[in-house]
């Protein structure tokens, strides 16, 4: 769902006249957000196929390591937080969404790749 809202957001006129521009100066492939899209769209077909049970409904971590998780994420976000960029700004309203304890991994990868 995260993937879907990201490319709804770059597909905004305002962002993907930014994400072309990025193209032409050859620092990304504007087809990637297409590209994002249509991978994150097959995967909730892929997922809506399976059915019950979901990742969310799976085993909870221990509660030391949930509260660090929960810990790092502030923290990364934090981080972000201080940058004055575009890609910041998009990532901190990924991060703002609400989550729950499987997005948490993701979002925790999401950090530490960005």
């Amino acid at each position: 769902m995260r993937a879907l809202l990201v490319t709804d957001r770059l597909g905004q006129p305002d962002l993907l006249r930014k994400v072309h521009s990025l193209g032409r100066a050859e620092a990304c492939d504007p087809r990637c957000v297409e590209d994002l899209r249509v991978a994150a769209r097959a995967l909730l077909h892929v997922l809506s196929q399976l059915g019950e049970p979901s990742l969310a409904c799976g085993p909870r971590l221990p509660e030391a390591l949930f509260t660090e998780a929960l810990r790092l994420r502030r923290m990364g976000v934090e981080a972000l937080e201080t940058l004055d960029s575009d890609d910041a700004r998009l990532w901190i309203g990924v991060f703002g969404l609400p989550f729950e304890d499987v997005d948490l991994v993701f979002d925790l990868r999401s950090l530490v790749r960005l």
